[in-house]
């Protein structure tokens, strides 16, 4: 059993999270990715936040095309 299988197996039976929505920040980075991916087996729908290009990138090759993702820098918040 993957990694992913394990997480979304205690995920699923300690919440129900179908058809939820979720926004992540992090999501090229290892625990995003599996954070996402944890989330898109429970249904739930995702955005995803990318500070760079690179990290849009990144997160559109590794998931699904059901991910939104949008790019900002939240530390640009109180400017």
């Amino acid at each position: 059993m993957s990694a992913y299988s394990k997480t979304a197996l205690v995920t699923k039976k300690a919440y129900n999270l179908e058809y939820k929505k979720a926004f992540i920040t992090g999501g090229s980075g290892f625990v995003g990715r599996t954070l996402i991916q944890t989330l898109l087996n429970n249904n739930v729908e995702i955005v995803a936040i990318a500070r760079s290009e690179n990290a849009e990138k990144q997160i559109k090759e590794n998931t699904s095309s059901s991910v939104t993702v949008m790019r900002c820098d939240l530390s640009d918040m109180h400017k």
